[in-house]
């Protein structure tokens, strides 16, 4: 299934202008989401699209576009890691994101550390 920028924008939570900004790469930082399906006219998100745009709704509530920018460049990049945003579990601390793992986390924003986030330090978990 694949949804029009106007229905993944209503089902995710954002809007039409985050979806485009969110697209296009900023500066070697890259793109925060490209399209599963298409990344060109017409734009069409997937399923998984759509889950990855609402874990990054709610993270923008909590945190810096910068800041997310670095948390998923951190996962793709300094952990060898990336299948689909939406297979991540994010946490949004006061000052940090974290990939909540089963027994640990890891702290995204100070490159990949890894332990457990402070009690009361993590205000979501996301997904």
């Amino acid at each position: 299934m694949s949804y029009e920028p106007k229905l993944a924008a209503a089902l995710s939570g954002a809007t039409l202008r985050q979806l485009s900004h969110w697209r296009r790469a900023s500066g070697p930082k890259g793109a925060v989401l490209v399209p599963e399906i298409s990344s060109e006219r017409p734009i069409l998100y997937s399923f998984r699209d759509v889950v990855a745009l609402r874990i990054c709704v709610q993270l923008r509530e909590e945190a810096s576009l910068q800041k997310i920018r670095r948390a998923l460049n951190t996962l793709r990049e300094d952990l060898g890691e990336w299948e689909h945003l939406s297979s991540y579990k994010l946490v949004a601390g006061p000052d940090t994101i974290y990939l909540a793992e089963p027994d640990h986390a890891v702290d995204l924003i100070k490159g990949g550390q890894r332990g457990h986030p402070p009690d009361g330090g993590c205000s979501r978990a996301l997904l």
